[in-house]
Formats: structure tokens, C-alpha cells, sequence
């Protein structure tokens, strides 16, 4: 198998392929190896039912394979995400209401400071601590 090539449709989240697939070819019959491409995100973005819906085109000399698969959002985490308070709530009205999920963590014995800092951790960053007088409190305006 020869001429190996891999395509993603228009997504929500914008992520292409950055660079060929660096597979050694011919690859033989019965014959496999491990292959990760290097992604990178681009605009424009389509908006996709689910969120994280990817559509796949993985091409060789004898075929078009097609597939969907759903992309795990923390791929995407980068370490300098970190937005402004008026940049996310600016970004935040296009996403629907129905999108939006409030639960309480019980019984935890973590506080506030600490869930914040281990999610920092792993690029996720604390945009607001609370609302004031029916406003969101920025922590980084």
C-alpha cells in the first residue's frame, strides 16, 4: 500500500492536519504501525452536531476510506488559552443555551483555590468565582 494520505472535513474546533503523514511506504500486507499526526486548529470553523463530530478521509493507492469519529476536547487544551474575562463572555453568547451544564461537586474537600489550580494544570482556566449582583465576577478581567 502506497500513497497514503489523511483529510479532515470542515469541523467545529477548526483542527487539520499540519503536515503529511510520515508513514514508510510500501507498507505490506499484514503489516501495521503506529502513526500520529501532528494537528494543529485553523478558522473557519462549521458548526457540527455532536460539538466534537470528525469527519475522516484516509486515502491510499487503492482506496477512500471514510469514517466519523469524536474528538476528545482536551487534545485541544493549549497553555496559553487563557482568556479574558470580556473575550470569553463576548465568545460564550454563541453557544447555546441547551449547551450549558451547572452541577455541584458534594462532598468534595477541595476548595475553590485548589479545583482552580489543578485544572490550570491541565490548561483549563477559571474565567469567574461567582456572580454580584446578577453580574459575572471576572477573576482576570
Amino acid at each position: 500500500m502506497t500513497d497514503l494520505a489523511i483529510q479532515f472535513n470542515k469541523n467545529r474546533v477548526g483542527v487539520i492536519p499540519s503536515t503529511p503523514l510520515a508513514i514508510p511506504t510500501p507498507l505490506m500486507p499484514n503489516q501495521s504501525i503506529d502513526v500520529s499526526p501532528h494537528l494543529h486548529t485553523l478558522d473557519p470553523v462549521m458548526k457540527v452536531q455532536p460539538l466534537n463530530n470528525l469527519q475522516v478521509a484516509v486515502k491510499n493507492n487503492r482506496d477512500i476510506f471514510y469514517f466519523s469519529c469524536l474528538i476528545l476536547l482536551n487534545v485541544l487544551f493549549v497553555e496559553d488559552g487563557k482568556m479574558k474575562c470580556q473575550v470569553f463572555l463576548a465568545t460564550q453568547k454563541d453557544i447555546p443555551n441547551e449547551n450549558e451544564l451547572q452541577f455541584q461537586i458534594k462532598e468534595s474537600h477541595l476548595n475553590a483555590d485548589t479545583v482552580s489550580s489543578k485544572l490550570q494544570n491541565n490548561n483549563v482556566y477559571t474565567i469567574a468565582k461567582g456572580m454580584w449582583k446578577g453580574r459575572i465576577f471576572c477573576t482576570n478581567p
